[in-house]
């Protein structure tokens, strides 16, 4: 399935682009429509890492399915990136780098690791 663009954001009921979108809208170059039911809370980020659309946040389901604050989309539904619970507060920002998806945000831990740099905390996840 190829896209034309993906948007996120906080957006919910009133103010979403199309019903149901749930943090997540697709424009098919005619109308927006939901990315299977979204997530549960924001999206604060959005990147494409290892050739998928990756989606962080403030969010603890994707579709009714637990996630990691982190999801990425396999073409078909969204999957966690990292262990259930690994991020303990909001993700806020993220970039590929040379294959590793570097993740910013508000945790001061990741699956019992401390990732503390500053006022701002980062980590980074290996590639495929």
């Amino acid at each position: 399935m190829e896209y034309e663009l993906v948007i996120v954001s906080d957006f919910w009921s009133v103010a979403q682009p199309c019903v149901g979108c749930n943090g997540v809208a697709v424009w098919d170059g005619v109308s927006w429509t939901p990315l299977v039911n979204g997530v549960n809370n924001d999206v604060l980020s959005i990147t494409v890492w290892n050739n998928e659309v990756v989606i962080a946040g403030d969010f603890t389901q994707a579709n009714g399915v637990p996630i990691a604050r982190i999801a990425k989309w396999n073409g078909t539904v969204w999957e966690s990136v990292g262990p259930i619970g690994s991020f303990t507060n909001d993700t806020r920002a993220m970039v590929e780098c040379d294959g590793e998806l570097w993740v910013g945000g508000d945790f001061n831990n990741v699956g019992g690791n401390s990732a503390l740099h500053g006022d701002f905390f980062i980590v980074k996840r290996g590639g495929k």
